[in-house]
């Protein structure tokens, strides 16, 4: 391998960050060209570059030499090359991770644009149909929606060539209630909340807190024993919930995980038409396809079609789950790739 062949990219989630090192002068996709990568928790480290430090450091014990470009996938707004994470409090400023770890070139990316990059590669096999539509549009953009610590999106805009992603921070937009008991979860959340935006629904800490809401009701009590494996590892609440919820161990996980799932196709189809994306519409990030069978029970895709007058629109978007969670590193790797051809 040579320097200039090897490139660095990372995707950084609120709770853990996939990160690894390519040489692209190997043969084969990107996965086949990984030299080093591992899987670290995010909050374990103050700041970006102390965990890119260990990193590289692991990876020059095993002969890898500096990378010539790396691109980060973070959790955030990426303005003017800085990112201010609202799930982590860092502060990330490409120059200086450049200047630390003396790389030419550091590109950040919104997380979900990120992934966005990675979408036209998907194989078959890494996607999952829940809609009845089966063709998308040619020419007309894509969306993607990711539920994990907080809710991206992007928008895929078609350019002649190829999808541009666009990135977005449409998961901060106020939670819209549309039913009774929508309304009142609305309740409860300004309870804390100064902001209800439709992340502190759809998102791992959103499903625990729909779950709290619930577990206060008389028709949905909660599970003494859930409840305490809760309190035991409140880090696992998301996992616990929600397998608790598939299972129906708990009224209060199930109605939790029941509305979380109408809310998230509601968001969808929002996006759907919010972009026109005719083109599809990819449902991403680590808590689809965990509870993918919940998904395809229907109540996703009543709620992406509910739009009133516009249902027509939404019933010809073809919607898909990601099943690939490493989707957002090989869309950065994918990125940082080109760039270093250019």
């Amino acid at each position: 391998m040579t320097a200039s062949s090897l490139i660095l990219a990372a995707d950084v989630g609120g709770t853990k960050t996939n990160i690894a090192l390519f040489d692209l002068e190997r043969p084969g996709t990107l996965k086949d060209q990984i030299v080093h990568r591992e899987s670290v928790p995010s909050t374990a480290h103050a700041g970006l570059g102390d965990l890119v430090e260990p990193f590289l450091e692991s990876a020059g014990r095993v002969g890898a030499g500096a990378p010539a470009v790396a691109c980060f996938g973070l959790p955030g707004p990426v303005v003017h090359g800085a990112c201010e994470t609202p799930n982590l409090p860092w502060r990330v400023v490409a120059s200086d991770v450049s200047r630390r770890f003396s790389i030419p070139e550091v590109l950040l990316l919104n997380d979900l644009e990120a992934t966005a990059h990675s979408v036209s590669a998907l194989s078959a096999s890494e996607l999952v149909r829940l809609s009845d539509a089966e063709q998308a549009e040619a020419g007309r953009p894509r969306a993607l929606v990711a539920a994990g610590t907080g809710l991206g999106m992007a928008i895929l805009v078609p350019d002649g060539l190829a999808f541009r992603p666009l990135a977005s921070e449409g998961g901060h937009v106020e939670f819209a209630p549309q039913t009774e008991v929508e309304l009142e979860l609305l309740r409860f959340l300004q309870r804390d909340l100064e902001h209800v935006s439709v992340e502190r629904v759809v998102s791992g800490p959103g499903l625990v807190r729909v779950y709290e809401f619930f577990a206060e009701r008389a028709d949905t009590a909660k599970n003494p024993a859930l409840a305490e494996r809760i309190a035991a590892a409140p880090a696992e609440a998301p996992a616990l919930v929600s397998q608790a919820g598939s299972a129906g161990e708990c009224p209060a996980s199930a109605a939790a995980l029941e509305l979380f799932v109408s809310v998230y196709g509601a968001v969808a189809g929002n996006l759907a038409l919010t972009a026109y994306a005719t083109g599809g519409v990819y449902v991403a990030g680590g808590i689809a396809p965990k509870i993918l069978p919940v998904l395809q029970r229907g109540g996703f895709l009543r709620a992406f079609n509910a739009k009133g007058r516009l249902a027509s629109l939404t019933r010809r978007v073809p919607v898909h789950v990601v099943l690939n969670e490493e989707a957002p590193l090989f869309g950065a790797a994918a990125h940082a790739a080109r760039c270093l051809s250019r």
